[in-house]
């Protein structure tokens, strides 16, 4: 018995297909990334194909993950650098 409907695979490939990440199909819709990339090349797509063409026409979209995990990583490296610059002031002192 499958798992999804076949509704859902549908809206899955349509999904990737219009620039979403694999990552945030699975967030959206259910289907893990290798099962989008299944149902992909069921319907005859190549997903390394596809991510490239989206790539290069500008429509692929980025996870609002990937760009949470960038600010978090900034705010680190930020974070960092205070600290660093706070320990020198003591240092000093």
């Amino acid at each position: 018995m499958a798992k999804y409907t076949e509704e859902v695979k549908a809206q899955a490939v349509e999904a990737a297909k219009s620039g979403m990440s694999l990552k945030q199909v699975q967030s959206d819709i259910g289907p893990n990334p290798k099962a989008v990339m299944r149902y992909l090349k069921a319907v005859g797509i190549d997903y390394k194909e596809l991510k490239a063409s989206l790539k290069e026409s500008g429509d692929l979209k980025e996870s609002t993950n990937a760009q949470g995990k960038e600010k978090v990583k900034r705010a680190r490296k930020k974070a960092s650098k205070q600290e660093a610059v706070q320990a020198e002031e003591v240092i000093e002192e």
